[in-house]
């Protein structure tokens, strides 16, 4: 509701004082320290903004609705590569893109493949189709763009920093065959030669002892001013978002597996050398 407000050039008392409330409440809903009400915020607000689209009204009035009455929910990879058609009456919960666009920091462990944002066309397509055998090309090939599109976040102005720790083994995993997981390290000492420098990458040694217990990968996201932490969980049947308290466990965990991991320098090396191994 903020940014809507920001595009419309309106300051916070020019609105508060059009719906009849203090500039300094309309401020902490902005904020998400209160919940926005349907009724008494929320309808009021898309009238001064001029939004008047029921599809769009109706989408902003179920998410305020959805934002104070869970703390995670599920997501699922093809609809999230198919949007759901605009006429439709039922709205899947925020795409991954939108979700990761409110991130400052981005925080990835990755266990068995590379990070998501991090990973090459080919990488992703044998990552999938690896992961998913049975599945028809046009189901893959849409995830593999879905996903490719998500990772213009990390060229956005200001980019979010990423900061990833990936577990030694997946140097050695090759998803796709050994030119594609070559290709794939490649990628990865490339990225964190750019310029703005806001992709880090850290390996965690095989004999580090924080990585005993941990399962399976996630993405903690340090968000923005008025956004709850967020953590992402990936599994076959798509992603497990979860926010709030149950979030911070996630970039707690996140801190000590960096404290055990290489630093920046040395796990380029290392991933340098493992290329050139492969090569």
């Amino acid at each position: 509701m903020r940014q809507i407000r920001e595009e419309r050039g309106l300051t916070l008392k020019d609105v508060a004082a059009e719906i009849g409330i203090e500039f300094s409440t309309l401020a902490r809903l902005e904020r998400a320290e209160w919940p926005f009400r349907r009724d008494q915020y929320v309808e009021p607000l898309l009238d001064v903004y001029g939004i008047y689209d029921q599809t769009t009204r109706d989408d902003l009035l179920q998410l305020a609705c959805r934002a104070w009455q869970i703390h995670q929910w599920h997501l699922d990879p093809i609809s999230d590569a198919h949007p759901t058609p605009r006429d439709s009456s039922i709205r899947h919960q925020p795409p991954l893109d939108w979700i990761y666009a409110q991130a400052e920091q981005i925080c990835p462990y990755a266990a068995l493949t590379i990070p998501d944002l991090l990973q090459t066309n080919d990488y992703t397509y044998a990552s999938l189709r690896s992961a998913a055998p049975d599945a028809d090309d046009s189901s893959i090939e849409a995830q593999v763009h879905q996903r490719m599109r998500l990772q213009d976040i990390l060229v956005g102005s200001p980019p979010p920093r990423l900061c990833a720790i990936l577990d030694e083994q997946v140097l050695h995993r090759p998803a796709g065959g050994v030119e594609i997981l070559a290709a794939q390290l490649d990628h990865l000492r490339h990225l964190t030669d750019r310029p703005d420098r806001n992709i880090e990458i850290r390996i965690l040694p095989t004999q580090a002892s924080q990585a005993a217990g941990i399962d399976g990968p996630f993405v903690a996201l340090r968000m923005s001013q008025g956004h709850p932490p967020v953590t992402i969980v990936p599994h076959l049947g798509g992603h497990l978002v979860i926010e709030a308290t149950l979030a911070q466990q996630y970039d707690h965990l996140h801190e000590r597996l960096t404290a055990d991991a290489l630093s920046p320098s040395e796990s380029l090396t290392l991933v340098e050398t493992r290329a050139k191994e492969l090569a």
